[in-house]
């Protein structure tokens, strides 16, 4: 982020041009290795703490159209910028918060599919178990990535159960090696 600050319109800041998207990756049935899912995951959740922390509320529109990677290389290597998060102030911090939670599982679920998936149709079976899609890609971690996914995206998911810290902290031991 090169400047950021809080107007009327809510909160913003600008930063370089990215001209790779998570969309786009989807899109083309990109295949990630888990360190680059695990980067790109973790970053995003990283940029939404930052403006929880600076402004009082997350971002609340985290979606794979607005998540940018830069450079060519493995995303691992690259920066991950998040854009265009909605306006508000502090009072919609718990809608924001849980939505960019569901947002969270929402991306990891499509990153490990390779494909685009709209959950407003309500066909995503939950919970998630274990496939080849899951194992293939996170091995003996599967487990915990299963676990976090499934948190993320249960409808009944509360700030009173996990919150974006926690998400981030349970990241740290999801870390491939």
């Amino acid at each position: 982020i090169l400047a950021a600050g809080h107007d009327h319109r809510g909160a913003w800041y600008a930063a370089h041009f990215y001209a790779r998207s998570v969309n786009g990756m989807l899109d083309r049935f990109v295949a990630l290795e888990s360190r680059d899912l695990f980067h790109i995951v973790q970053s995003t959740v990283k940029a939404a703490l930052y403006l929880k922390q600076k402004f009082g509320r997350s971002h609340g529109n985290l979606k794979p159209s607005n998540i940018f990677i830069d450079g060519a290389g493995k995303p691992r290597r690259s920066r991950v910028m998040v854009a265009d998060p909605l306006p508000g102030e502090a009072r919609e911090a718990a809608a924001y918060e849980l939505a960019d939670l569901r947002a969270v599982g929402e991306l990891i679920y499509q990153l490990v599919l390779r494909r685009k998936v709209d959950f407003s149709t309500g066909w995503v079976i939950l919970p998630i178990e274990s496939s080849k899609d899951w194992t293939k890609l996170f091995e003996k971690q599967t487990p915990g990535w299963l676990t976090v996914c499934n948190r993320l995206l249960d409808p009944r998911l509360s700030l009173e159960r996990y919150t974006l810290e926690q998400l981030d902290r349970d990241l740290v031991r999801l870390k491939p090696r």
